[in-house]
């Protein structure tokens, strides 16, 4: 313990070079803990929306091996026979397609491009509540043979100057609507920018009798998923002559966000490994200045009885509060940062950019830093160690 306490007192005596060292280390561990707190709440937040959507739900999209919403406009859309279709199959409890459109959205003056969504009245509110997992914030569902509209909270909160609630009159492509409903934040920008309307009026709107876009499937057995998936995929490819769609089950939907999400947290960790291996080198580099400074105090200890062994613990324990001290702030930026950059998403309505606070990261973060600091710290100590001591005295 006092070999612990010496090393540390000796950190004080070069102020500005421990100073320097442990900035390293801040930025280090800052960027390590922001990347990875950013990376792995959005890991859980799209898993606990997958959660929501279910196990027993299929997606259907025109477009060959894509599953990005620019599919819906990349390849053939889907017909009413198609649709029919594939709500006889058996196992298939609901089979609904909706059809989707990029149009003018107008309010008080202002205009917006935003995603317009027609559904089929009957099904609307299944689609909406137990297929996608929608929820009201406030309103009701559009009725048959109205010109009503749902829309989301970006849409409701964000995207105009004045906020639109149950009963504001907005204009889609230049025509009269009346907001019914306005919905709950979901989590990704595409579904709070929708403005969704009945799909009758939605093809009067943009000409297309018929046609959809996108086909949602709940099966009544989620333990049969994979053979309906098969199922969904000869049953179109016999209709349509060739496999130009995409069928998703939101098991594998998940699985390739997730791989796309891991790769993103890959990279990402590689380039904040760069900043700790720059802290890692300056703890390296503060601890050999301090053992060639302190030649003489070294050979001076081993005079009087210290082992190698005991050399070894004071060096190390310098090199040790360094990362700490760098450690614990650079969490504490870090945990600042992450959450800052969760807030501007949010404001910018990517909501899926979620930050993870959870105390395996904090510690585990503190432990990483330690270890790094002791990593870096053993070869100056190890020479430190083995210096001769009466080398050592003769230094001065």
């Amino acid at each position: 313990m006092d070999l612990v306490l010496l090393g540390l007192r000796s950190l004080t005596r070069e102020r500005v070079r421990s100073l320097l060292t442990v900035i390293g280390i801040i930025i280090g561990v800052a960027t390590v803990f922001t990347l990875v707190s950013i990376s792995r709440g959005t890991h859980e937040y799209v898993k606990h929306q997958f959660e929501k959507f279910g196990s027993n739900k299929i997606i259907v999209l025109p477009g060959g091996m894509q599953t990005s919403m620019a599919a819906a406009f990349s390849g053939r859309p889907f017909t009413e026979r198609e649709l029919k279709a594939l709500s006889r199959l058996k196992g298939v409890e609901m089979a609904s397609g909706v059809g989707e459109r990029s149009l003018s959205v107008e309010y008080k003056g202002e205009k917006i491009i935003t995603m317009v969504i027609g559904v089929p009245i009957k099904e609307f509110k299944k689609l909406f509540e137990d297929v996608q997992g929608y929820e009201l914030e406030e309103g009701r569902y559009p009725q048959e043979g109205r010109r009503e509209a749902v829309v989301g909270s970006l849409v409701a909160h964000n995207l105009f100057r004045r906020k639109i609630k149950a009963g504001s009159k907005i204009k889609i492509n230049g025509v009269d609507f009346r907001v019914v409903g306005v919905m709950k934040e979901v989590g990704n920008r595409l579904d709070d920018t929708a403005v969704i309307i009945p799909y009758h009026v939605f093809e009067e709107l943009t000409g297309e009798k018929g046609k959809y876009h996108m086909i949602f499937i709940k099966i009544l057995d989620a333990g049969d998923v994979e053979e309906l998936v098969d199922k969904v995929k000869r049953r179109l490819k016999n209709i349509r002559g060739a496999e130009d769609f995409t069928v998703l089950s939101s098991k594998q939907l998940m699985s390739k966000i997730s791989s796309i999400l891991g790769v993103l947290s890959l990279v990402l960790l590689i380039i904040a490994a760069v900043s700790l291996v720059v802290g890692a080198i300056g703890v390296m580099n503060t601890m050999y200045m301090a053992v060639v400074e302190r030649t003489g105090e070294i050979g001076i200890l081993k005079a009087i009885g210290a082992t190698k062994t005991q050399i070894l613990v004071l060096f190390l324990s310098e090199a040790a509060a360094l990362s700490l001290v760098g450690g614990l702030i650079g969490v504490l930026l870090g945990t600042a940062v992450a959450k800052g950059v969760e807030n501007v998403a949010r404001a910018a309505g990517a909501n899926v950019f979620r930050a993870y606070f959870g105390p395996d990261l904090f510690l585990g973060s503190l432990i990483f830093s330690i270890a790094i600091g002791i990593v870096s710290g053993y070869l100056p100590a190890k020479r430190a160690a083995e210096l001769d001591p009466v080398e050592a005295l003769r230094y001065e």
